[in-house]
C-alpha cells in the first residue's frame, strides 16, 4: 500500500492503491470468491467496498484497486486509550472502546488489527478473524495482521492449509524479517508441527544468523528429537546473542535442562573413553579410575610416583552427576604433567615448615579472635590448616584449571553439557566461599581478597566459554578487578599456544603478584622410573644387578645431558664452564637448591646438583688429571654416562 496526497474541497484527502495477487489469499480476503471469473471477482470487490469510490483493474496476474478521496486516517485519543488497555491486559475493557471508533477508522488496517487482537486475547476467535480480514482488505501487506491470522488458524482451528496461506504471504511481503519468521516458527512449534517450525526458524536464521529466538526454537526441536548435543549448542548460541535479562534466564534454563537430560542418558562417555586412551598412551603406566566417597573433593588425581604405585589413579565420588567432566579434568592434569616431564620441565608444588610457619603467623590474629569466641586450640589449628591448604589449592589449581577447561571445551565438545553443569556448580561454591558471612567473619580479609581474585578469574572463563554472567556477582574492589583483568590478559597470551610447563610460570607469577609466594615453592621434579630408564638397563648390563644400587642414577642422567651439551662446544667454551663451576664449588654448593645460573651456559636454570655434575664433567674433559682433587666421587657414573650417551 502507498499513499499519494491531494486536496478536495479544502480537506486533506488521499488516493489509496492496493494490489492483490490473483491467488488463494485473494479468494479468502473476499469471501472465498471464485478468482478465476473476472465478473464474479469484480462484483465481490464492489460489495466489500460498498460506499467507497474505487477503481478496479483486473488482469491475469493481479487485481489493482484505487480508492478515491479517502480521508487520511487519524488515530483519535480513543485509539490510544484502547491500545493502552490492551498493553495492560485489560482486553475486555478495550473492546467497546475500539468498537466506538469503527466509523472514524473504517479504512485503517492497524485499527482493525489491534481490535482483532483484543478479541483473540479474550478467546473470541471468530470475531478476531472477521476483523483481521477487514484489516487485510485495507492493507494486504500488514505483516502483523497476517501473522495473527495464521496464528489463530494453527493454534485455534488446527487448519494448517489456511494458516500457511497467510504465513506464505508474510514471507512474500517481508522475506527478510527474521522476527516475523521466527514468530511463525514459534506458532508451528507450539502446535507440534515441527517440520514447518524448523523451516521458518531456518528462514529467520538465513536473514539473521544470530537471532536468539530462532536459535532457541531450533534448540527445542533438536531436544525433542533427542539430538541433545545439537540442542545444547543451539541453546548456547541463543544465550550468546540474548537481547535482555529475561532471554538470558530462559536460554540459561534451557541449556541446564538439556545438559541435565544429556547426563541422565549417559551421553558423552565414548568421548571420555577415547580421551582416557589418548592420555594413557602418553605415560608408560596404567591409569585407573575408581569411586572413593571419602576424598575431600569431588574428584582427585593421584600421580603414581607420589603414592609409590605403578599406576596413576583418578578417584571420584559416586554422587556427582557430571562425573565424566571431572574425570576428564583430572586426566588433563595428568596430560600436562606428562607433557612437561618429556621436556624435563615438570614442577612440584610444595610447602615446607617455613612456608607453613609464615602462614600460621599471618593467621595468628584470627586465631586469637576465635579463641576469644570460645573455640578450642585444636579447632583453631584445624581451621588454620584448612585455610592454608585451601589457599594453596587455589594458588596451584587456578592457573592450570584455566588451561584445562579451555582444552576440554575445544577438544571434547561431547563433554560440554557436563562441563557446563560442573562449572555452574563450582561457580556457586566459589562465590559462597568469598561472600558467606560466616566465612568472612572467620577468615583474614587479605586471604578472602586473594581467593576472590582467583575465583572471579574462573568465573570470567566460564562466562567466556558459555556467555553466562557469573563474574558480575563478585563484589570486586577496583584493585581486585584490575588483578583479574591483568591475569586474564596474561592467560590469553599463553592460551592458544601453551608450551609444556608454561602453566607453572603463571602459578609463580600470580602467586607473587598476590603476595602469596611466601607460602609455597615450585621444585623441579626428579623421576626415578628405573623400569623405563635405558640408562638403568645399561647400568645393569655394565655393572651387574648386585652393584647397581651403588651407582647414583640421577648423576648419570645429568652427566649424559652434560656430555650432550659439551659435545657441541669447543675447548675454550668447556674450559669456561670448568672455571666458573670451580669458583662456585669453592664457595660451597647446596645440592638441593634450585634456580642457579651459569654465565658460561646461558639460558639454563640449574639445581645445585647439576652445577656439581657440570663441574665434574667439564674438568674430566679438559683436565682429567685434576679429577681426584675435585672432591666428587663420580668416577663410576662418568664411565657409565660415557658409554650410554
Amino acid at each position: 500500500m502507498f499513499y499519494s496526497f491531494g486536496f478536495n474541497s479544502g480537506k486533506k484527502v488521499i488516493n489509496m492503491h492496493l494490489t492483490f495477487k490473483r491467488d488463494s489469499f485473494l479468494s479468502k480476503i473476499f469471501g472465498n470468491v471464485d478468482i478465476s471469473d473476472d465478473t464474479i471477482l469484480h462484483e465481490a470487490i464492489a460489495a466489500v467496498y460498498r460506499g467507497e469510490q474505487i477503481e478496479v483493474n483486473i488482469n491475469d496476474q493481479e487485481v489493482r484497486i484505487k480508492f478515491l478521496g479517502i480521508q487520511k486516517p487519524q488515530h483519535p485519543d480513543g485509539f490510544f486509550k484502547a491500545t493502552e488497555l490492551c498493553r495492560k491486559g485489560n482486553y475486555a475493557e478495550a473492546i467497546p472502546v475500539f468498537e466506538s471508533l469503527r466509523e472514524v477508522l473504517k479504512n485503517d488496517s492497524e485499527y482493525y488489527r489491534n481490535y482483532a487482537q483484543a478479541f483473540e486475547e479474550t478467546g473470541q476467535y471468530d470475531q478476531a478473524v472477521d476483523l483481521l480480514i477487514e484489516s487485510l482488505r485495507y492493507d494486504p501487506k500488514n505483516k502483523w495482521a497476517l501473522l495473527l491470522m495464521g496464528n489463530i488458524y494453527v493454534r485455534r482451528y488446527n487448519d494448517l492449509e489456511t494458516a500457511y496461506t497467510y504465513f506464505e504471504k508474510v514471507m512474500e511481503v517481508d522475506p527478510k524479517n527474521h522476527i516475523v519468521l521466527a514468530n511463525i516458527g514459534g506458532v508451528f512449534l507450539k502446535a507440534g508441527k515441527n517440520n514447518l517450525a524448523e523451516r521458518f526458524f531456518k528462514k529467520a536464521l538465513e536473514s539473521n544468523p544470530n537471532f536468539p529466538n530462532a536459535l532457541h526454537g531450533l534448540g527445542i526441536l533438536f531436544h525433542q528429537d533427542g539430538n541433545l548435543l545439537e540442542a545444547f549448542d543451539y541453546g548456547n548460541r541463543a544465550l550468546r546473542n540474548a537481547e535482555n535479562n529475561e532471554q538470558e534466564k530462559v536460554f540459561h534454563g534451557f541449556m541446564t535442562n538439556v545438559a541435565s537430560d544429556y547426563v541422565r542418558r549417559g551421553m558423552g562417555k565414548d568421548a571420555l573413553s577415547g580421551y582416557l586412551q589418548e592420555v594413557r598412551a602418553m605415560t608408560s603406566l596404567d591409569i585407573r579410575i575408581a569411586v572413593d566417597n571419602g576424598i575431600p573433593s569431588e574428584a582427585k588425581l593421584e600421580v603414581a610416583e607420589n603414592y609409590k604405585r605403578d599406576y596413576h589413579l583418578v578417584l571420584y565420588r559416586d554422587n556427582v552427576a557430571f562425573v565424566d567432566h571431572l574425570v576428564a579434568h583430572e586426566l588433563t592434569h595428568l596430560k600436562y604433567i606428562e607433557e612437561a616431564r618429556k621436556e624435563g620441565l615438570n614442577m612440584l608444588f610444595t610447602s615446607g615448615f617455613l612456608e607453613k610457619k609464615r602462614f600460621k603467623d599471618m593467621m595468628e590474629p584470627t586465631g586469637k579472635k576465635l579463641a576469644g569466641q570460645g573455640l578450642s586450640r585444636e579447632r583453631i589449628e584445624g581451621f588454620a590448616d584448612m585455610v592454608f591448604h585451601g589457599t594453596n589449592s587455589r594458588i596451584y589449581n587456578s592457573p592450570i584449571d584455566l588451561f584445562i577447561e579451555d582444552h576440554i571445551y575445544r577438544n571434547l565438545p561431547e563433554l560440554r553439557p557436563q562441563q557446563f553443569l560442573s562449572l555452574s556448580a563450582i561457580g556457586k561454591l566459589s562465590i559462597q566461599a568469598v561472600t558467606d558471612p560466616a566465612i568472612l567473619a572467620a577468615t583474614p580479609s587479605g586471604i578472602i581478597s586473594k581467593i576472590k581474585v582467583y575465583n572471579a578469574l574462573s568465573a570470567r572463563q566460564f562466562d567466556d566459554l558459555y556467555s553466562v554472567k557469573t563474574e558480575r556477582v563478585y563484589p570486586l574492589s577496583k584493585q581486585e578487578k584490575d588483578l583479574v583483568d591483568q591475569f586474564w590478559e596474561e592467560f590469553n597470551e599463553y592460551r592458544n599456544d601453551r608450551a609444556p610447563g608454561e602453566e607453572y610460570e603463571l602459578i609463580q607469577n600470580w602467586g607473587r603478584d598476590l603476595d602469596l609466594d611466601r607460602y609455597f615453592k615450585l621444585k623441579e621434579e626428579v623421576l626415578d622410573r628405573k623400569e623405563d630408564d635405558p640408562l638403568h638397563n645399561r647400568i645393569s648390563e655394565l655393572l651387574g644387578n648386585q652393584v647397581t644400587e651403588e651407582v647414583n642414577h640421577e648423576v648419570v642422567r645429568i652427566m649424559v645431558k652434560a656430555l650432550e651439551y659439551f659435545n657441541s662446544r669447543n675447548e675454550a667454551e668447556i674450559e669456561a664452564v670448568a672455571f666458573e663451576t670451580a669458583m662456585k664449588a669453592k664457595g660451597g654448593i647446596n645440592q638441593d637448591i634450585t634456580g642457579l645460573s651459569l654465565d658460561s651456559v646461558p639460558g639454563k636454570q640449574f639445581t645445585g646438583q647439576e652445577v656439581l655434575v657440570y663441574y665434574y664433567v667439564s674438568w674430566a674433559l679438559i683436565k682429567p688429571e685434576y679429577i681426584g682433587e675435585l672432591g666428587l666421587d663420580y668416577g663410576r657414573e662418568f664411565e657409565i654416562a660415557k658409554s650410554g650417551k
